[in-house]
């Protein structure tokens, strides 16, 4: 019986994973790592075995970060992306950091957590750079199908109030106009539009942590529920799977209990 390549990667995943796993978690717009562990979801996350090993920096001309993988069989990865910068820039960091978590741990497990926009910025990693075979891709509070609040955003940042801001010493807004563009909702032309219609990549889960609306929380006013969610993205459907959370769009604790356990899937 003849085995497609997809096929392959999959038992290859499955086997694998009873050595050890890898988790690069890669944080939002205008945030960094250390909201990873200010919000409480690593310090969770290592109550449940993980271990850290290591963070990974941008650098022009090179990434830096580990270069020996640590000991353990599930470890944690953070790093630090240019987080306003467009997206194929960040993809390309990226890219680099997973090389370079290849390069120390050829034979682990790789999987991708994503916040915010850091969950497109994976996704979009692995549509192009599939050579990285990332077995599980987690989103929390992703705008998969865009934000309203990132259209506006841009909006200023095109107009006199964006290079205000950045006479004032404000610059994200000047700085992160491409990028909250790119984070609009789809329109034919526009980046998402374009990401959303891309073949993806097999891989053992696609799963989306999508936030939503809570009387006490207030739900997630950057992100509607609809648009966190994989399963509404044209190129996957019913490849991807969704889990609801209640709070607001920021981390929190809880989070490091549930990626834990969606880790732990077959």
């Amino acid at each position: 019986m003849r085995l497609f390549p997809w096929v392959i990667s999959l038992l290859l995943f499955t086997f694998s994973s009873a050595w050890a796993d890898t988790v690069v978690m890669v944080h939002g717009f205008n945030s960094s790592s250390q909201d990873w562990y200010a919000s409480g979801v690593i310090p969770r996350m290592e109550m449940q075995g993980w271990r850290v090993g290591g963070h990974y920096r941008y650098h022009p001309q090179q990434i830096l970060g580990p270069l020996t993988r640590t000991e353990g069989k599930n470890v944690i990865y953070t790093v630090d992306l240019p987080n306003t910068a467009p997206m194929m820039v960040q993809t390309a960091y990226l890219s680099a950091v997973l090389q370079s978590i290849r390069t120390i741990a050829p034979d682990d497990v790789l999987n991708l957590v994503g916040h915010s926009a850091g969950g497109v910025v994976a996704r979009t990693v692995m549509v192009t750079h599939p050579e990285h075979t990332v077995a599980r891709l987690i989103t929390i509070a992703s705008p998969h199908l865009g934000s309203g609040a990132a259209s506006m955003g841009a909006l200023a940042a095109s107009t006199p109030l964006g290079l205000m801001a950045d006479m004032l010493g404000q610059g994200d807004l000047a700085r992160s106009g491409q990028l909250l563009s790119e984070l609009s909702p789809p329109a034919p032309g526009n980046f998402l539009f374009w990401l959303n219609q891309q073949p993806h990549p097999p891989a053992l889960h696609y799963i989306s942590i999508v936030r939503t609306d809570d009387s006490f929380f207030g739900g997630d006013y950057f992100v509607s529920p609809p648009n966190q969610d994989l399963r509404n993205v044209p190129a996957l459907g019913l490849r991807a799977t969704s889990y609801s959370t209640p709070g607001s769009h920021p981390l929190q604790p809880q989070d490091g209990d549930l990626i834990s356990q969606l880790l732990t899937l077959p």
